[in-house]
Parts: structure tokens; C-alpha cells; sequence
């Protein structure tokens, strides 16, 4: 493998695999979920290009095993990017960089046993997905309004969830921010401190005491 396949590999290695790790570790990327999925789906493209382009020596047994395993670290990439911004564009960046990790995976791979496994589990994955997003589609769920703690550290987003004649609910979560580098801002996965009726946000009156105490409908919640 050249130098700019390998660095190419690489990051998109990297890039498809940050996510899961976040989500392992309990965290998240909390804005511009659309330009990292952009960023992920430009980088598996150009690796995809340059293995087409310039194809070199069989794979080794090693590097079809991290082939294989690039397959389900893509498949969760793009399912905890759209969970992070449920848009089409990000949908779409997410299956383009599936389909890119997936042409890798499979070039310059003569062992059968691998392309076979790598296909498999492609299919078995996509589809599955495929109908749980259709399914989805029936439910709208927006985040209609946010508010900062007196720090800035956390904050609390008033969720509608719309089920259509299947009726909905209202959720309030609570995010902890961790890190604000440019561009990006980490931080902890939404903690769901209240659920009521649909359609109770747009007379809700939520405020913060201070960073340990949210006040909903006059009612506290201490928040650890």
C-alpha cells in the first residue's frame, strides 16, 4: 500500500470509527452533526478512489480482518449520525461512506472467505436499518426549545415527539457539555428527566435554579 492509500485508509478509519468510540465511552458530538457526516463521507471516498486507482498487493489476513471489521464501524457511524441529526443530507453522507468503506473492504481481496463475510454482513446490516428507518418516518421527534444552565455547562432541550394519530409525548433532557473545540462541541448523551403529554411544551415554563436544579411546571428535579 502507497503512503497516500495508508494515510487515506487511516483516516478514514479514524473518522468512521470516532463515533462508536464516543458513544462507548457515553459522549457524543453535539453540533454540526451534517458537516462531520459530510467530513466522514469525503474521506471514505477518497480512500475508495485511490484503492480503485492505484490497487496494489493482495491483502494480508491481518488487514481483511480490519477490513471486515471497518464494516459494522461504518454501519454505526452512520446510524449514530443521523440519531445526532435526524436529516436527509446526513442519511445520505452515511450511506455514501458505507458504500466507500464497503468498495475498500472488498478491493484487492482475492481470499474468498473474506469477501464473502464482507458482503454478508453488509446486506444483513442494511437492511434491517432500512426498515426501522421507514418505520421511523411515521414519528417526528424536534427539539422545539433549549435552555442554558447559569454556568453554560449543561442544558436542558424540551423534546416533542409526534407520532401522528399514534399521538406523542414531551420530553425534557439534560446535556452536560464537556468540550467546545472549533467546530465541534462534546458532550454527554441526553439524560431524560421528565416525559408528559404531547403538545404540553408550548405552555411548559422550565427554568434553572442553578446547575443542580431544573425547575419544570414549578416542579424541581435535581439534576447530578
Amino acid at each position: 500500500m502507497g503512503n497516500r492509500n495508508r494515510i487515506a485508509y487511516l483516516l478514514m478509519y479514524a473518522s468512521q470509527a470516532l463515533l462508536p468510540l464516543l458513544a462507548l465511552l457515553g459522549l457524543r458530538l453535539d453540533t454540526n452533526a451534517y458537516v462531520y457526516a459530510a467530513l466522514c463521507a469525503l474521506l471514505a471516498l477518497a480512500a475508495a478512489v485511490l484503492t480503485r486507482l492505484n490497487p496494489g498487493e493482495e491483502k494480508s489476513a491481518l488487514r481483511s480482518v480490519t477490513d471486515l471489521l471497518l464494516i459494522p464501524l461504518a454501519f454505526l457511524n452512520l446510524l449514530f449520525g443521523y440519531w445526532a441529526c435526524e436529516k436527509p443530507a446526513v442519511l445520505l453522507f452515511g450511506f455514501i461512506g458505507f458504500g466507500c468503506c464497503l468498495i475498500v473492504s472488498l478491493s484487492n481481496n482475492r481470499q474468498l472467505v473474506f469477501k464473502c463475510f464482507s458482503a454478508v454482513l453488509a446486506i444483513l446490516l442494511v437492511l434491517p436499518t432500512l426498515l426501522i428507518l421507514f418505520a421511523a418516518a411515521f414519528a417526528e421527534v424536534s427539539v422545539v426549545r433549549t435552555v442554558d444552565s447559569p454556568s453554560g455547562r449543561c442544558y436542558a432541550e424540551v423534546v416533542d415527539v409526534d407520532q401522528g394519530a399514534l399521538g406523542g409525548s414531551t420530553l425534557v433532557n439534560v446535556v452536560r457539555r464537556i468540550a467546545s473545540p472549533p467546530l465541534f462541541t462534546l458532550s454527554t448523551k441526553p439524560e431524560t428527566v421528565y416525559e408528559g403529554p404531547w403538545g404540553l411544551f408550548e405552555e411548559m415554563e422550565i427554568y434553572w435554579k442553578d446547575d443542580a436544579c431544573l425547575v419544570i411546571d414549578g416542579r424541581t428535579y435535581q439534576i447530578r
